[in-house]
């Protein structure tokens, strides 16, 4: 088949092409499009992110074609049965823009553009009703169902306008949300939290209450006055070096928990720094990752070539922390912190576990609490975060927003501590 025999065959199957292909998009959406807001593997939600870019684009180029062929009055009047069976395509093209009613937008940004949609629904309608009329079926019985499409795929069109808009963040919404909040906040801290200074330490804490309730406060506070990305690395190596050094089992539940909270929180870090505190860099997660793995590869000694276990560079790593005071890497500050939860802990495990574990859950809530609602709503699209569920808990129980939090005029002592060590970092 030369050239010119393909594009013959193209003008006269492209339109059949579209429709199905059109069909097999709107049935794969129809299916798949609820399993966006779970976690699926990375290449099904990119099928699916084609797929819903794709079902717009087949079903438009398809509308052009009829345009363009209604326009022809020679190619209608050589295939008039076809015209009059092709009156059914243009209002199920125009369903099919309309969308699917478990994926209206893919990203939360889509909403920000539902006045542009609305001229495109516009003249997406005026097209099929411009094809509607001019391929118009003699046949009542086509007719009447290409009247119904007609009018369902219209509705589904102008629909979407509203969803959009009615998706965007509203200052009526956010005064519901207040009233909610104030209302939730009487019923429950006024039996629990008497004052404000209580109040505002309960949000402002991410492990000192832990360290102070097991009397570590004032030996291992230097590792919370840091900016909280860093004490999260910081409190992650820590947590693993404990894990080795002490070889608890895997099965040990304490241990277990502290460690998925700690490897959660180094994926937010590493992944969405933002989500997990504003103003968060993965800066240190490189530095950590380029130390460690200089640390393990700059050996000179005789088991230089010989490939080290977790524990063993665990043991290592501690070792070289407590021989070297001077370090200020955040690998060392890591070991000498580890060296200092398990001996004040005088080699306790139940009681290192309960302190890392109590300091995890206050560095989740902390994290949580700060986030924007913005990125916990935008996450909702990819299958959601685990930190949403904290934020909407501690919601619930009337903790402070983080709008509140940006509006107070003074620091704890604790803030203003992590302020001033930044401030001194920089000059």
């Amino acid at each position: 088949m030369g050239f010119s025999e393909a594009v013959l065959w193209w003008e006269e199957w492209q339109l059949r092409v579209l429709v199905l292909c059109s069909l097999f998009l709107q049935f794969f959406l129809c299916f798949a499009g609820y399993l966006r807001k779970r976690q699926i593997p990375s290449w099904l939600r990119f099928l699916i992110w084609l797929a819903f870019l794709g079902s717009d684009a087949a079903a438009i180029y398809a509308l052009a074609t009829l345009y363009n062929r209604s326009k022809r009055q020679e190619w209608v009047t050589m295939h008039r049965r076809s015209a009059s069976l092709q009156a059914l395509w243009a209002p199920i093209l125009l369903v099919h823009l309309g969308g699917q009613d478990g994926i209206t937008a893919y990203n939360i940004e889509d909403n920000e553009l539902w006045r542009r949609n609305v001229l495109t629904a516009g003249s997406q309608v005026t097209v099929a009703i411009y094809v509607f009329c001019k391929s118009s079926s003699e046949d009542m019985i086509i007719f009447i169902i290409a009247s119904i499409l007609f009018f369902y795929g219209t509705v589904k069109c102008v629909q979407k306008a509203p969803l959009y808009e009615a998706l965007q963040l509203s200052k009526s919404g956010c005064n519901i949300t207040k009233l909610v909040h104030d209302y939730v906040a009487k019923g429950w801290t006024e039996h629990h939290i008497k004052d404000i200074a209580t109040y505002r330490a309960f949000n402002d804490n991410r492990g000192q209450w832990t360290l102070r309730r097991e009397g570590l406060l004032d030996i291992l506070r230097w590792s919370l006055q840091r900016p909280f990305h860093e004490s999260v690395l910081l409190w992650h190596l820590a947590t693993d070096l404990c894990f080795h050094f002490m070889l608890t089992p895997p099965t040990h539940e304490a241990a277990s928990q502290c460690r998925e909270m700690s490897n959660y929180m180094a994926y937010l870090l590493f992944v969405n720094p933002e989500m997990l505190i504003p103003g968060g860099s993965r800066t240190q997660f490189k530095a950590a990752y380029r130390c460690i793995n200089q640390f393990i590869h700059n050996d000179d000694g005789p088991a230089a070539n010989t490939a080290l276990d977790e524990n063993e560079i665990a043991l290592k790593i501690v070792v070289n922390a407590l021989l070297d005071e001077d370090g200020s890497d955040i690998v060392q500050y890591a070991g000498k912190l580890a060296s200092l939860v398990m001996r004040c802990s005088d080699m306790d495990e139940e009681k290192m576990w309960r302190v890392i574990q109590g300091v995890w859950v206050e560095m989740l809530c902390f994290s949580a609490g700060r986030c924007r609602g913005y990125l916990h709503a935008k996450s909702l699209g990819t299958g959601g975060e685990y930190l949403s569920y904290v934020w909407l808990l501690l919601l619930y129980m009337g903790m402070e927003t983080l709008g509140e939090k940006m509006q107070r005029t003074e620091l704890d002592e604790d803030g203003m501590a992590a302020v001033l060590y930044r401030y001194n970092q920089n000059i």
